[in-house]
């Protein structure tokens, strides 16, 4: 029976992935607003779906892709979880309703004390502490606009947390102000009702705009309506109707109306989205997705609009099937089987293949997940954070399953699995910031330098963790079991040697080839950037390893401690440097995640000092001694 066990869990496992890779319907009981999600946006300078806009959108206000309609009650009260369509939905074409949901999250007392809004969990005032609705913001907006003028002129660094809870609660405003005007006058469901009515603020804000040229006193409301509907937060959702330059180039709601005021005829799109509020509001199901389908055939006929309409939707299957969470489950499993393994080595082969197949499940959910991200946008698997996070999984990943195949002891799954599950929980961390697909700052210039200089010196990373981190079960073993035995402290040994060859080599030639780009990019191959020196550092430390090992200097126990005290610097060149707030590869400070950066060097020198202890004091070794 045991012998079927990893062919048993491996085929629930893969079903498991398999279901998630089938195409999303409509609920019996729900809207159909899977239609509506799945049309094309353009948004951060990119195409993307309603549903990523919705998604990056919730989560810019509360941290998740589900809105709790009712987050005072329990979980065992089942509370209603509308998805992030469903709410935007409503953002767009009922914010009355909208208005009425607690979107919001607020964590800090002083800014809730600015609201006046609950402090706590009270069902009766419907609210469970955290979460508001805009109708419990609003009354106090005045105050709150003031405060974060204030915080907004502190520089990022020197915020404290009360200054940075208001820029934060300020962004989400933001977003979802610009949501409520993407629509523009179709909003409403009455098309004529609403360009008459765009069109009466549109000649007040302008005559508020040369009244203040003139020096006279404007109208201000009629102004900050203009502003609300130009700010670059609203979505692109209006097509091009002149099609004779023979570009795709899509604008905001309000250059539409501004169309109209000029004496053009509405753009197409408004007329079709207002069938679709109109549907939404009256709640009539096969009207609005009528209305959707209408909508998506009109933009085919454009004959340009086909690669976004393709674009948007793959996206949309993208995000329902949750590779990356998937692969979080599997690796949890793999690492679950692969401990179990040094328990009773003899006895648990079959825990051992097992773990090996779910690790090797988890390797080609990331590298799909990888490779959907590269074609889909056209790009490098490494341009950012979270993509770095996701690359660093994989590489773990495929040097541990390498690692197990030679040395077949549980090492490599157990290192493997570990890795790619924490990778992808910082990765999952990373995507609460909201759109994962955008370009950051250091790789605003992307050629084939560049693609092979994040490639491979990621690889380095993944590799120098990889030691770091076999050097960590090496410590825990030895000086907490008598499961090191003289066969497998060699095996330890030579893996962790293999193991950091490669990552001297990849971090070498990716820190030379990260030079070549620089110079092409900004003129000098070397400059002394945090980044740079980061990864400088990562080569000068596995250099001074394996000459530390070579050279006779230290053995099995300084060498795994030399490695785990890589993971120290590896994540620092990884991580911390982009969070300084200087430099070209600085990606802005973050509170938390410096924070998290801190615990994980801390817990890492813990280990060092516990593998520091004489080795007649582990467990492993001083059974040998008393033989």
């Amino acid at each position: 029976m045991k012998s079927r066990i990893p062919l048993i869990v491996t085929l629930l496992f893969t079903i498991m992935v398999g279901m998630k890779l089938m195409p999303p319907k409509n609920k019996a009981d729900a809207f159909p607003t899977l239609e509506f999600g799945r049309l094309p946006v353009v948004q951060s300078g990119r195409t993307q779906p309603m549903d990523s806009l919705a998604r990056n959108s919730l989560l810019q206000l509360r941290g998740k892709q589900t809105l709790n309609t009712e987050p005072w009650k329990g979980n065992f009260d089942k509370p209603k979880i509308i998805p992030a369509v469903d709410w935007m939905l409503e953002v767009m074409m009922d914010p009355a309703t909208a208005d009425t949901r607690p979107a919001f999250r607020i964590d800090h007392p002083d800014v809730k004390g600015l609201l006046g809004v609950p402090m706590t969990a009270d069902e009766k005032l419907l609210s469970d502490g955290k979460h508001y609705t805009w109708n419990q913001i609003a009354p106090r907006f005045d105050a709150l606009q003031q405060e974060t003028q204030r915080a907004f002129r502190v520089k990022d660094k020197l915020r404290d947390s009360y200054q940075k809870a208001l820029v934060d609660l300020w962004k989400g405003i933001r977003s979802y102000k610009s949501l409520k005007v993407t629509l523009g006058p179709a909003a409403g469901g009455d098309l004529a009702k609403g360009l008459e009515a765009d069109l009466a603020m549109m000649k007040k804000a302008r005559e508020a705009f040369e009244a203040q040229m003139d020096g006279r006193p404007g109208d201000n409301i009629a102004l900050a309506w203009f502003s609300e509907r130009q700010d670059e937060n609203v979505a692109l959702v209006i097509p091009p109707t002149d099609l004779t330059n023979g570009k795709d180039e899509w604008t905001r709601s309000i250059n539409a109306v501004l169309a109209v005021d000029r004496g053009a005829p509405p753009n197409f799109a408004l007329a079709h989205y207002a069938k679709m509020a109109a549907a939404f509001k009256a709640k009539d199901a096969p009207a609005f997705t009528t209305a959707v389908t209408e909508y998506t055939a009109a933009l085919k006929s454009t004959g340009l609009a086909d690669k976004r309409i393709a674009k948007a939707s793959n996206e949309q299957w993208f995000n329902f099937t949750e590779l990356f969470y998937q692969g979080m489950i599997v690796a949890v499993a793999a690492f679950i089987f692969a401990i179990a393994v040094w328990f009773a080595p003899a006895r648990m082969e079959w825990a051992r293949l097992t773990a090996l197949r779910l690790t090797v499940i988890t390797l080609v959910i990331i590298f799909g997940g990888l490779v959907f991200r590269m074609v889909h946008e056209g790009r490098p698997p490494v341009t950012n954070l979270y993509s770095s996070a996701l690359f660093i999984a994989f590489g773990a990943a495929l040097f541990g399953v390498i690692m197990e195949v030679l040395w077949p002891r549980g090492l490599g799954v157990a290192v493997a699995s570990l890795m790619a599950f924490g990778c992808l929980i910082v990765a999952h961390f990373l995507a609460l910031d909201g759109d994962t697909l955008i370009m950051l700052q250091a790789v605003l210039d992307t050629n084939f330098w560049l693609a092979t200089h994040v490639v491979i010196v990621t690889l380095g990373y993944a590799a120098t963790f990889v030691a770091g981190i076999l050097g960590i079960f090496y410590i825990l073993n030895g000086v907490f079991t008598k499961n090191i035995t003289p066969e497998l402290n060699k095996a330890f040994y030579s893996a962790g040697f293999a193991i950091l060859c490669f990552a001297m080599l990849f971090s070498f030639v990716g820190t030379v080839l990260g030079g070549i780009w620089a110079d092409q990019s900004w003129g000098r191959f070397w400059g002394w950037d945090a980044k740079e020196n980061g990864a400088l550092l990562i080569v000068i430390w596995n250099a001074l390893i394996l000459h530390a090992r070579l050279g006779g200097l230290v053995k099995e126990r300084g060498f795994m401690n030399l490695a785990v005290a890589g993971n120290c610097i590896t994540a620092w060149s990884w991580f911390g440097t982009n969070l300084l707030g200087i430099g070209l590869h600085s990606y802005g400070f973050k509170e938390g995640a410096f924070n998290s950066l801190a615990v994980f060097i801390l817990v890492n020198l813990v280990l060092i000092a516990i593998g520091s202890i004489p080795k007649d004091s582990w467990r492993s070794f001083a059974k040998a001694k008393g033989n």
